[in-house]
């Protein structure tokens, strides 16, 4: 149980930090579709090891959201491609590819971040990554472990 809630801890600090931002490009260098309201509010993370670690979205226009998190601003927009709901999330000129998920209550708020073993950050441009993730839709391991948030 301990070794979990530790692995758990790990996990939340790396994705949530978004420290992976390793790509040189979005996914697609437009947003696909229009911001999703559902999105928009501060999420506090389930894990009570980091609850004082919110994530707040705002609208900045009809298709993209700033976040900000740890004092760290970053701008995403909607990548979808594959059938899967992805953003491209940007700091300081790189990006970080994540799927996201809102319950249909709107209360639960699902990140998770592109497993960088399956979708490489050295791909030359953003038609590789959209085929390695079209070739890579149904791989268990395209994304890694989800972190949970809660609406505040």
């Amino acid at each position: 149980m301990l070794m979990r809630k530790l692995l758990m801890s790990l996990s939340i600090l790396c994705v949530l930090a978004l420290a992976g931002c390793d790509y040189d490009f979005p996914i697609t260098a437009n947003p696909t579709r229009r911001v999703d309201r559902r999105l928009l509010g501060t999420w506090t993370p389930l894990d009570e090891a980091h609850r004082d670690e919110t994530l707040s979205v705002v609208q900045i226009d009809g298709f993209h959201y700033a976040a900000l998190f740890r004092g760290e601003l970053y701008l995403v927009h909607h990548s979808d491609v594959a059938g899967l709901p992805l953003l491209s999330v940007r700091t300081s000129g790189k990006y970080a590819y994540f799927a996201a998920r809102v319950s249909d209550d709107g209360k639960r708020l699902t990140l998770m971040d592109i497993n960088k073993s399956v979708i490489p950050p050295g791909a030359p441009d953003a038609r590789d990554v959209v085929k390695l993730i079209e070739l890579n839709r149904c791989n268990p391991y395209l994304f890694n472990d989800p972190l949970e948030y809660a609406r505040d």
